[in-house]
C-alpha cells in the first residue's frame, strides 16, 4: 500500500498516553517528558479504503463521519473488536488529531463525535489525498 500523507489510527491502552512531540508542545517545562506508549495495532488509511468522509454539524456539535469500503471495514472491525474500551488516536504526520474511546467494534461506517471542525476537515482532506 503506497501512502504519502496518511492517516493512522492507533489503538492504545486506555490511560492517557500521548506522542512525546505532541505532549512536549503543550507543556512549558524545560525538561523533556518521559512517555510510555503501548500501541496494540494500527491501520494506515489511504483514499482507496474510504468511500466517504465528512464533517457533520448537528445541534452545534461537530462529528466526523467515515464510511469505508468492504476490505477496510473488515480490517477495522477486527482491530477495534479486540480493543473495546481502549483509546483510538487519529494521527496525521505524527500529530494526534483526535482521540476517542472505542465503545464497540467499528464496521463500515463510524462517527467520531465532539471534534473541532478544523481538525475534522484536516482528517477529511488527508483521507481524500
Amino acid at each position: 500500500m503506497r501512502v504519502s500523507n496518511f492517516l493512522l489510527i492507533s489503538i492504545m491502552s486506555s490511560v492517557m498516553l500521548f506522542s512525546s512531540s505532541v505532549f512536549a508542545e503543550t507543556t512549558k517545562s524545560s525538561h523533556a517528558p518521559v512517555v510510555f506508549q503501548v500501541i496494540q495495532d494500527q491501520i494506515n488509511f489511504d483514499k482507496t479504503m474510504i468511500k466517504s468522509a465528512s464533517v457533520i454539524t448537528k445541534n452545534g456539535k461537530n462529528s466526523l463521519e467515515i464510511v469505508l469500503n468492504p476490505s477496510a471495514s473488515k480490517e477495522l472491525a477486527q482491530v477495534t473488536g479486540n480493543a473495546i474500551g481502549k483509546t483510538a488516536n487519529f494521527v496525521i504526520n505524527g500529530k494526534i488529531m483526535t482521540s476517542a474511546t472505542i465503545r464497540a467494534s467499528l464496521q463500515n461506517k463510524f462517527l467520531i463525535s465532539d471534534i473541532s471542525k478544523e481538525d475534522g476537515q484536516t482528517i477529511v482532506d488527508s483521507l481524500n489525498q
